[in-house]
């Protein structure tokens, strides 16, 4: 459950502070993509959208220019948009 909290606690803060969204979301997929399920904590469902979040977060392109070569790629107000979502969904799941 440590874990699963602290990951709640660094996505509040990359949304609350998108200056510092790069290295959240590095920190946040090297977390969940390096911790097994009872590292993780939390549900099944909780897992799933945290590692769907990590994948999804890959979208992220700080870079304009580069953005603009790959229309998949998510801008600051995407991103911080994914991050809400998924917290929503987990507060709704009741892990945070």
């Amino acid at each position: 459950m440590a874990r699963l909290q602290e990951l709640i606690t660094l996505l509040n803060h990359a949304s609350a502070d998108p200056s510092h969204l790069s290295s959240a979301i590095e920190e946040f997929q090297a977390a969940v993509w390096n911790s097994t399920d009872q590292q993780l904590g939390g549900s099944d469902r909780v897992r799933e959208i945290l590692r769907t979040l990590a994948h999804d977060l890959d979208y992220y392109v700080a870079d304009p220019e580069t953005r603009a070569e790959e229309p998949a790629y998510y801008d600051e107000g995407r991103v911080v948009r994914e991050i809400l979502a998924a917290l929503t969904t987990i507060r709704g799941e009741g892990a945070a």
